[in-house]
């Protein structure tokens, strides 16, 4: 990576020992089979209801509630209070405003610009992004081939790498305020209108190695 952007991830909550193929490294290999099946069942277009993750941890001889709560504890995944997958970084299963359709025709939904900018490489495969300026709305568009070189309309699009303060998951915390802004000025005027945030505001390259360096390799 970059040297300059070696700080990136870790201010967002992402030290190096939870990205690329470190991360779920915390976890016993039957786990983390689980937590890749996990990741591609999203992929797939769909999120996994709780009785395929049961059915998918009894034939990895994995107990699936230990398994998931420890994946909850890594900010893996994050659940919802009826135990329901809500996100499985890149993966969000609700729509967001970070809509990913792969070169296969499969629909996903990111849980921030740099997540959506990782799962091509991640899983393999070229996809188009549509998201909007937070500010007004302006549609953006990037297609992003499987190798992570992307082109992009409007082409002065940023991505500001905003994190709130406090703790919780990268969830709460992170996702909603990584976003793709029309324009450097687009995001330099959002930090202004919210004095208590702040974070770099990188290119669109410099966003694609930051999601490369996160999900690149995840899947094994």
């Amino acid at each position: 990576m970059n040297e300059s952007l070696r700080s990136v991830l870790p201010s967002l909550g992402l030290p190096e020992e939870r990205c690329g193929r470190n991360r779920g490294s915390h976890l016993g290999p039957a786990e983390l089979d689980l937590y890749r099946w996990i990741l591609r069942s999203f992929a797939s277009g769909g999120s996994p209801s709780r009785q395929e993750i049961a059915d998918a941890a009894r034939s990895l001889n994995v107990e699936v509630e230990t398994a998931l709560q420890r994946m909850v504890e890594d900010d893996l995944i994050q659940c919802s209070a009826s135990g329901d997958i809500d996100c499985a970084y890149p993966f969000s299963a609700k729509p967001t405003t970070h809509v990913v359709t792969l070169d296969d025709g499969v629909r996903l939904y990111a849980m921030c610009a740099v997540d959506a900018l990782g799962i091509p490489v991640m899983l393999g495969q070229g996809c188009r992004i549509e998201t909007a300026d937070p500010i007004d709305g302006t549609a953006i568009s990037l297609r992003v081939a499987a190798s992570g070189q992307a082109q992009y309309e409007p082409g002065g699009a940023v991505v500001l790498c905003a994190v709130a303060d406090g703790s919780g998951p990268l969830s709460s915390l992170c996702c909603p305020l990584v976003n793709t802004f029309e324009s450097s000025e687009s995001a330099e005027r959002f930090l202004a209108s919210h004095p208590g945030l702040s974070g770099p505001i990188l290119s669109i390259a410099e966003a694609v190695e930051c999601g490369v360096a996160v999900f690149g390799g995840v899947l094994g």
